[in-house]
């Protein structure tokens, strides 16, 4: 296992709309229902091997892409300071080896991690009878 599927999956496990995860690299593959695919993956947005944010996109089998959101870490979790300086958290690959740099997030953060990426989902699931009945609406 390597270090960008270990963090995928402490993400995962707190997410309760990703059902039959998968891991391949930096990327996440899981199921929302029947038809859609999530997929999510650790991505730099500047500079290479810098990985600031993580892309989570949903594609129907069928019809292909459906939305894609980009959570950029400094955006949930803040500027970071180390050493005096202000640094943007984080995962840096540096040859073979692939860490969060100068700033490890705590577990608090990952869960806040999971639930952004929750909210993000469940504008795409079906909703629940009590949901639709509160909206006056009939199925």
């Amino acid at each position: 296992m390597n270090n960008f599927e270990r963090e995928l999956r402490k993400i995962v496990e707190h997410c309760e709309y990703i059902r039959n995860p998968k891991y391949v690299g930096r990327a996440c593959v899981g199921r929302l229902d029947d038809d859609i695919v999530v997929k999510m993956e650790f991505e730099s947005t500047m500079i290479r091997d810098k990985y600031n944010a993580l892309r989570v996109t949903l594609m129907n089998r069928s019809e292909g892409k459906i939305d894609s959101q980009l959570l950029r870490f400094n955006e949930l979790w803040g500027v970071k300071s180390f050493n005096g300086n202000d640094i943007d958290p984080h995962i840096w690959k540096y040859n073979e080896d692939v860490n969060w740099y100068c700033y490890i997030p705590t577990a608090a953060e990952m869960s806040e991690l999971s639930q952004s990426v929750d909210e993000y989902l469940s504008c795409f699931t079906k909703p629940e009878m009590e949901e639709t009945e509160e909206m006056g609406i009939s199925i």
